[in-house]
């Protein structure tokens, strides 16, 4: 017995039997503009297509409804603020700087992922996030510590 999922408004549901799709369609659940694809086959094909007992010529499912275990993309953005915090989490001398790109880039990937459900890397996103936010924190704290610690900022000024 081969696995069925269909699609309805751009949600996926499954995996079912055809027994049940067809029943789903039978009841006017599932239109014929509906997407299914059976376990084995390359492309989502519209139910009235599939299920109709004269089959008009399949229709090709959209390319945002990939097929189930197909691997989906990472979001590139998620990557660069991941690498852009880590560059300035491994590098003290003016890199910390590094680390603001790497918190908007890793804001704009979230975004990115949360309209788009096809694109994975929510954690890489959250993770550059995460250690850009450490990098800025750490080199606002160093650069609180020197500037109490400098008598440009403190007031007081020693000849030596």
């Amino acid at each position: 017995m081969k696995i069925w999922y269909y699609a309805k408004a751009g949600r996926r549901y499954g995996p079912t039997t055809r027994e049940a799709v067809e029943k789903l369609y039978r009841e006017g659940k599932l239109k014929a503009k509906d997407l299914v694809w059976e376990q084995g086959t390359p492309e989502w094909l519209e139910a009235g297509a599939v299920l109709e007992t004269a089959p008009s010529p399949p229709s090709p499912a959209p390319a945002s409804t990939p097929a189930p275990g197909t691997a989906a993309e990472t979001c590139g953005l998620a990557i660069l603020s991941l690498c852009c915090s880590f560059i300035g989490l491994a590098c003290c001398c003016g890199a910390p700087i590094l680390a603001i790109p790497g918190v908007i880039l890793g804001h704009l990937s979230l975004y990115r992922l949360s309209q788009n459900p096809n694109l994975k890397g929510r954690e890489i996103a959250l993770a550059g996030m995460i250690i850009g936010y450490l990098v800025i924190a750490i080199a606002l704290l160093g650069w609180l510590g020197w500037s109490l610690k400098n008598p440009l900022f403190t007031g007081h000024r020693h000849l030596l």
